[in-house]
C-alpha cells in the first residue's frame, strides 16, 4: 500500500486515509520527519531557508502530533551527526 507521506501524519489528523500512529507504514513515519527537515532547511522561491535550530525545535514542538513521538527521540539523538552531514553536503544553490 502507498500512502501519500506529505499529508501523513502521525496524530491521524493527515489524509487520505486518517491513518494514525503505527497504522502508519514505519518508513513513511520516518521519511515525512527527514522531508520537513530537507524542506524548511531549503531556500526555496517563496521562503528563505530555516536555521537548523529552528528546524530542530519545530520537529520536537510537532512531536507526537505530526511525528512519531520515538522516531523524533532517535533523530534528536543524532542531531550532531546530522548536522554534520548537512555541512558535508551543502545544497549549492542554499
Amino acid at each position: 500500500m502507498i500512502y501519500n507521506i506529505a499529508v501523513q501524519q502521525f496524530g491521524g489528523t493527515g489524509y487520505p486515509q486518517g491513518l494514525r500512529g503505527e497504522e502508519i507504514n514505519l518508513h513513511s513515519r520516518i521519511v515525512t520527519l527527514v522531508d520537513v527537515l530537507d524542506a524548511l532547511g531549503t531556500k526555496r522561491v517563496y521562503k528563505d531557508p530555516w536555521a537548523r535550530d529552528r528546524i530542530f525545535d519545530y520537529i520536537r514542538a510537532e512531536k507526537g502530533k505530526k511525528f512519531d513521538p520515538q522516531i523524533v527521540d532517535l533523530f534528536l539523538q543524532c542531531r550532531q551527526e546530522i548536522s554534520q552531514i548537512q555541512e558535508q553536503y551543502v545544497d549549492p544553490l542554499r
